[in-house]
């Protein structure tokens, strides 16, 4: 049996002199509405419990919420949000939410995050109304006052490395599923993958922000890897980052489980764990961890390929080193992106502009960077060129290559490739070759 966690004497005298108690529904039909992001109160001390059973609940051996209370809420914007109770209540409180409708999908459900209080976390849309369930834990249950808070959540800030995490609730989900909606998330203009850790201090802090326990991360086991072995070979992060650094429960990677082959790498969190890893099958996911650090970002520029110089004689790398000269237009082309750098996604766009009219034009790729001159401007891709059918450029000087370029390309998970545009440029030019190039991106890709 758990024994009841202290209340601070501060919010004790808040929490049960206030007058404002004898709030939350007895019936999820009758569900209280409540509104915004703020503190908001729940007295289930003479409730009963109508809530059913979910294996999402699933905690300590027993399924249910008892002496459950029930508020509806609508999701003010879209985003991460977050409901707890810690340090708000005496009561052994279990929070679970609904997408909606008491017969609907548990979306989240937690008994003990802060001592024997409750923290859950989703990802809400806009303007959809939430159910959320405010109980205790079953055995022996007990009552009483208290209040929740329902907040927004955001990334967090690791200062050590730079990066930003954030966990995510997702029941059910698969680590594939997982590793491309975290591709599609981005934070402050960095774009998402699934967390990859690297060394003690980066692991801890992931677990230090919240409820870890059955989350994706993004190690895989690559079965096509030459040190591929069951259980122990093969194991990689999606970035292409040595996998030196491990956190394994002991007996663990063991490939062994009831969704047969346990191929990807989940984090384990509690009594029984501590705070370890484990290699899963997809059997029994809550969600995942997301690692804001630009890795998978569409495109990250690297150089100027017909530069900023106006008129520059032939050969001249102009006042900024490695810069070209400008075409006939009187600017110089540039390349961007749009969409994700996941390879299963391949919806990357590539966008030319400040192109001549009507001029064909190129896209061309190479595994590495460099810095020559060619043409009126400075080729700045390398390696193994490969290069995509040309087209003409628009009235505007626009063109777009994509998406279904990974199809083509047939680039690999934490490979890093370098795109720029070669176009006609016949109508002017310094050195006379009447071809000129755009500014460059690279890309890493992910899974």
């Amino acid at each position: 049996m758990k024994a009841l966690s202290p209340l601070s004497p501060v919010l004790a005298a808040l929490v049960l002199g206030s007058s404002a108690f004898g709030q939350g529904a007895d019936l999820c039909a009758n569900a209280q509405p409540v509104a915004g992001l703020g503190v908001f109160n729940f007295d289930n001390s003479a409730a009963s419990t109508d809530g059913l059973p979910d294996p999402l609940c699933l905690e300590f051996g027993d399924d249910t919420v008892q002496l459950d209370v029930w508020f509806t809420w609508m999701a003010p914007t879209s985003g991460t949000f977050v409901v707890d109770t810690c340090g708000q209540t005496t009561v052994d409180t279990k929070i679970g939410i609904y997408d909606g409708s008491c017969a609907g999908t548990v979306l989240a459900c937690n008994d003990d995050t802060c001592n024997f209080q409750s923290e859950v976390s989703w990802q809400g849309v806009a303007g959809q109304v939430y159910l959320i369930r405010v109980g205790c834990y079953p055995i022996n249950p007990v009552g009483g006052t208290g209040t929740f808070t329902i907040s927004e959540d955001a990334p967090v800030l690791n200062p050590v490395n730079g990066s930003y995490y954030q966990i995510i609730d997702a029941p059910g989900i698969t680590w594939a599923q997982a590793m491309l909606d975290a591709s599609n998330m981005t934070y402050q203009g960095l774009t998402g993958h699934l967390a990859t850790i690297t060394d003690q201090q980066e692991n801890d802090f992931i677990f230090n922000i919240g409820d870890a326990h059955y989350r994706y991360i993004g190690g895989f086991q690559n079965l096509a890897s030459p040190s591929y072995v069951e259980p122990t070979g093969g194991w990689e992060w999606i970035t292409g980052e040595p996998f030196t650094y491990t956190n394994w429960w002991p007996g663990e990677p063991n490939d062994t489980g009831p969704a047969g082959a346990e191929d990807y790498l989940e984090l384990l969190e509690g009594a029984q764990f501590g705070t370890s890893w484990n290699d899963t099958g997809n059997d029994h996911a809550h969600g995942y961890v997301v690692e804001f650090d630009g890795f998978g970002t569409p495109g990250t520029p690297f150089c100027l390929g017909d530069g900023t110089d106006v008129g520059c004689p032939c050969g001249n790398f102009g006042p900024g080193a490695g810069e070209g000269c400008l075409n006939s237009s009187g600017q110089g082309a540039t390349l961007t992106s749009s969409g994700s750098a996941s390879i299963a996604s391949d919806d990357m766009v590539f966008d030319g502009a400040g192109l001549p009219a009507n001029k064909p034009t190129l896209l061309f790729t190479g595994n590495a960077s460099t810095s020559a001159l060619l043409g009126d401007g400075v080729r700045c891709v390398g390696g193994q060129i490969q290069r995509y059918p040309v087209q003409l450029s628009s009235a505007t000087g626009t063109g777009a290559w994509g998406p279904g370029l990974q199809a083509v390309g047939g680039y690999n998970s934490g490979e890093t490739r370098y795109f720029q545009l070669w176009y006609r440029d016949p109508t002017a030019g310094p050195c006379g070759t009447g071809f000129n190039l755009s500014s460059g991106l690279s890309v890493t890709f992910v899974p």
